[in-house]
Order: structure tokens, then C-alpha cells, then sequence
């Protein structure tokens, strides 16, 4: 009886790992994308060109037992930036801006197709950790507050065939990233993005 108990046990612990990998995935992704730094009623740095970005980490997927819809938490080390125009008495200089961030997006999505092959739709707020804001090096740029951790939002599609997804993205901040302390000035960053992903 013991014995029999014992394997109705492991069988049942089986079960509920298969069960458990059926509603939670883990995987890695990586990818890059064009970002650009907008500043708000500045005349001292207008925004300029784009700067190519780019991002590696670790996605997870959880289903939700509703058709199609899951939750998709990312935790990955980005790259992004920018060109701006610093114009201090009235001669514009050009300068790039290189910020290492820890992003962390939150997604509700929607998945239409079958296990192999299926289209999606996601969206979700964000956290942005900004390991380096990219301004220590320039000079000249006035009085300024930079914030280390910023909300933002990403929103795209994405097709996954197999264990490999594709997945094109917009990603805005919802608050700015530097502020200057003697006007209304801010600014923030926005990019969009092309990323491929592998399922465990």
C-alpha cells in the first residue's frame, strides 16, 4: 500500500511539473533598435539624430486560463541614446549620449494560432533603472536633476514560430529622465525595437 501510495505521489508531482511548464515558460532574447532623446520647451539642447540601441536578457511567459491571454515579465541590460544640439551662446555643438539602462517591462498580451505557429499583441508599463544617464560627459549643459529610475510603457506585436519569437516594439517614457531645475525643460527617450527570442 505504501509502495503504491509512494508512486501515485511522483506521479502526481510529474503531472504538476508538466502542468506547471505548460503555463509558465522561460526563455532569453536579444535585439536592437533606433532610440532618440526629445527635450521639452529647451532652447539650451534641442533633440537631434537617432542613435542605434540595443538590448539582451532573460522573458518569461505566463498563461492566463483565458484564450490566448498571458503575462510577460522581461528583465534585460539595454544600450540606447542619442544625438542632441547643445546651443550655448548661439553656436550649436553636436553631441552623442550613450545610456546603459536595466529595463524592466511588464506585458499583458493576446496569442492567436496554435502551439507551433501564432500572432500576437502585447502591451505593458515598464521600469526603467538607468545605469548611466550619458550626461556626466558633457559640458555645459546647465543646472539639471536626472532621475535613476524611470515609468515607462512598450506596446507591439510579435510572431512566435516553434521556440523562436519576433517581436517589434514602441517604447516611450511616461516620466522625464533629466529636468532642468532653472526652466520647464525635460527630456525623455523613445526607440523602437526588433527582437528575437528562444523558449526553453
Amino acid at each position: 500500500m505504501k509502495k503504491l501510495l509512494s508512486i501515485l505521489f511522483v506521479f502526481a508531482l510529474i503531472q504538476t511539473a508538466n502542468a506547471q511548464s505548460d503555463i509558465f515558460n522561460l526563455g532569453i532574447k536579444g535585439g536592437f533598435g533606433k532610440s532618440e532623446i526629445a527635450f521639452d520647451k529647451s532652447t539650451l539642447i534641442q533633440d537631434s539624430d537617432k542613435a542605434q540601441s540595443w538590448h539582451f536578457g532573460v522573458t518569461s511567459r505566463i498563461k492566463i486560463p483565458v484564450v490566448g491571454l498571458y503575462i510577460q515579465p522581461e528583465v534585460y541590460y539595454s544600450r540606447t541614446g542619442g544625438e542632441i544640439q547643445i546651443h550655448n551662446d548661439g553656436l550649436p555643438q553636436v553631441s552623442g549620449i550613450t545610456q546603459d539602462r536595466l529595463d524592466i517591462p511588464v506585458l499583458l498580451g493576446w496569442r492567436l494560432g496554435i502551439d507551433a505557429v501564432a500572432f500576437r499583441l502585447n502591451a505593458g508599463p515598464m521600469g526603467i533603472l538607468m545605469l548611466d544617464n550619458g550626461l556626466s560627459d558633457l559640458q555645459d549643459i546647465g543646472d539639471v536633476t536626472t532621475n535613476d529610475f524611470i515609468w515607462g510603457y512598450q506596446a507591439g506585436v510579435g510572431v512566435d514560430v516553434w521556440k523562436f519569437s519576433l517581436d517589434a516594439r514602441y517604447e516611450g517614457n511616461i516620466n522625464d529622465f533629466v529636468e532642468y531645475n532653472d526652466s520647464n525643460a525635460s527630456g525623455k527617450i523613445s526607440q523602437w525595437t526588433l527582437g528575437l527570442g528562444y523558449w526553453f
